[in-house]
This record gives structure tokens, C-alpha cells and sequence, in this order.
């Protein structure tokens, strides 16, 4: 009797055994396949991703240079509104280099044959717009601005950027941070308002009036981009007055004085001075990292209103 459940105990041992040994070969080969969580949005709606805009390193530093071609284009508007272009090489160097940098960092793009053919355009553009600024032709220069303009907006459409990494055109920023669309009268009047001279900032937001008040006080109001007048002491900026006293040729360089809620610094100019003045502004606007020049021509006393009410 033994016997006989010993060998029953052992025959069971041993399927027992080879069941074991069954299962866990059917498991290596077909392993458990993990269950994909589904992401949900507030909404309860599944999320989608999308992994076709990804970002990778190329389009940021793509994107970087882009953004310095930019700052270096405004500064070389801001120079040829302001007749100041002794400076463009310098400007003009650091657009070839990053156009450069883009050229290298689209090597393998579907696009890389156009983008190399309106990187060589600019090439010839920027040395021309360099030969005419050196011979002081402001017209030609100009010129040249608008072609290098036109060829560079063309070789922004073949980057085919990221939609995170493209430059938004759409919306204007306002001073107090809240954004407006463009409505109706956005740059479009660029009168002077008190018989001055106007300019517009490489900001496209901050627009500049210089009025000679009387032959001891310089002016410059302040206008948002609907020519509206707004605070002038965010700007931080001082002049050189070039005049003439006693038949000799004078230089003297003055701070501007702000106070608050007015529309307009003041700069007080020497004493017994006489026409021609000439007046070269130098300003830091807000959240700007470099200055601006303006030159100012004044033959007469500016003529307009010149209320000392707040922001008129």
C-alpha cells in the first residue's frame, strides 16, 4: 500500500513539473504586452499627440539666428531713417554670419536647394548695401534694404520652422502689457503734433517728436503706436548740441530731465547760442538693450502747441 502511494505522489511531482516548465517557456516568447494608458484632457476627451512638430536643436539654433537677423535689420532701418550709416558694416557682418549658421543647420532639409540660393542672394545684397553706405548713398542704400527685405522673407517660407519656434507678426504689444489687435489708425498718422520733427523707434511701438520750444529748451514727446501721447520717463537718454557761439563751432552734451505723467523730456541748451542748431539724441527705450540715435536739424523755433498739461 506503501508503495503504491509513493509511486502515485511521484507521478504527480513529475506532471506537475513539466507543467511548470511549459508555462514559462510560453511566457518568454510571448511576454505580457503592457496596457497603453490613455491621457485625457480636462475635457475628458483622449489626447493626441502630435510628433510631427517636434523641436529639435537645429530648429532652435535656427531660430536664434533668425531672431539676430532681425534685431540687426531694424537697427539698419533705424540707421537709414536717421541718415547714420557708418555703423551698417558691422550690422551688415552679422547678418552674412547667421545667415551662414543657417545655411549649415539645413544641410538636410527638402528645401536646402532654395534656402542656399536666397542665402547667396543676400551674400550679394549685404556687400552692396556695405559699398553704398561707405560712399554715404543714402537712396541706393535704401535700395538695397528693400531687396534684402523681400529675398530674406523669402527665405523664411523654406525653414518650415516648428509652429512653436515661429516668429508671431499678428499682434501688436502694448506698454501695459496687454495685447490689442491692429485696428484702424495703427501708423498710419505720423504728423508732427507740436510743429517738431518725428521719428518712429526700432520698436514699432515708440514714436518720437523733437521740438526746438524756445532757444534754451529742447523737447522730445513721447507717442504709443496710434501717435497717442504716453509717460516719456521710461526713456532714458541724454543729447549732443552742436551750435554756433560768437562765430565758433561748440559741442556740449546734457542729460534729459522726466518727471512723471509727462509726455515729454526736456534738455536745457546753453546760453547765447545761434542757428543752425544741430541735435543728435541718444535714447534707451523700455526693455531695449541698446541705444538709438536721432539727429535733429532745427533753422527756427518749432511752432506748434505746446500745453505743459499732462501728456499733452
Amino acid at each position: 500500500m506503501f508503495k503504491k502511494l509513493s509511486i502515485v505522489v511521484l507521478f504527480l511531482f513529475v506532471i506537475v513539473g513539466v507543467n511548470q516548465t511549459v508555462m514559462a517557456h510560453s511566457d518568454h516568447d510571448h511576454p505580457p504586452q503592457k496596457r497603453q494608458q490613455k491621457e485625457f484632457s480636462h475635457h475628458g476627451k483622449e489626447k493626441k499627440h502630435d510628433h510631427t512638430n517636434k523641436v529639435s536643436k537645429q530648429d532652435i539654433s535656427v531660430k536664434k539666428s533668425v531672431v539676430k537677423i532681425n534685431t540687426a535689420m531694424k537697427k539698419i532701418e533705424l540707421s537709414l531713417s536717421t541718415k547714420k550709416i557708418d555703423h551698417i558694416h558691422d550690422l551688415t557682418e552679422t547678418i552674412r554670419k547667421q545667415i551662414k549658421v543657417i545655411e549649415s543647420k539645413t544641410k538636410k532639409s527638402s528645401n536646402q536647394s532654395n534656402i542656399k540660393l536666397a542665402s547667396k542672394r543676400i551674400t550679394t545684397i549685404l556687400m552692396r548695401l556695405h559699398k553704398y553706405a561707405d560712399n554715404n548713398n543714402i537712396n541706393k542704400s535704401r535700395h538695397q534694404f528693400k531687396r534684402l527685405q523681400k529675398t530674406k522673407k523669402y527665405l523664411y517660407s523654406q525653414l518650415n520652422l516648428p509652429k512653436k519656434l515661429r516668429v508671431k507678426t499678428n499682434k501688436v504689444f502694448s506698454s501695459n502689457k496687454k495685447s490689442h489687435d491692429r485696428k484702424k489708425g495703427w501708423h498710419e498718422d505720423h504728423d508732427p503734433k507740436h510743429g517738431g520733427h518725428v521719428f518712429m523707434s526700432s520698436n514699432n511701438y515708440n514714436h518720437i517728436e523733437g521740438v526746438l520750444v524756445s532757444m534754451e529748451e529742447f523737447r522730445l514727446y513721447n507717442y504709443d503706436d496710434y501717435t497717442k501721447p504716453i509717460d516719456a520717463s521710461t526713456i532714458k537718454g541724454s543729447i549732443t548740441v552742436k551750435y554756433k557761439k560768437w562765430y565758433s563751432e561748440n559741442e556740449a552734451t546734457i542729460l534729459f530731465s522726466a518727471k512723471k505723467r509727462r509726455s515729454y523730456l526736456v534738455a536745457k541748451l546753453p546760453k547765447d547760442i545761434s542757428f543752425p542748431i544741430k541735435i543728435d539724441a541718444t535714447l534707451t527705450f523700455p526693455k531695449s538693450k541698446f541705444e538709438e540715435r536721432y539727429m535733429f536739424e532745427f533753422e527756427e523755433i518749432s511752432n506748434g502747441n505746446l500745453s505743459k498739461k499732462p501728456y499733452n
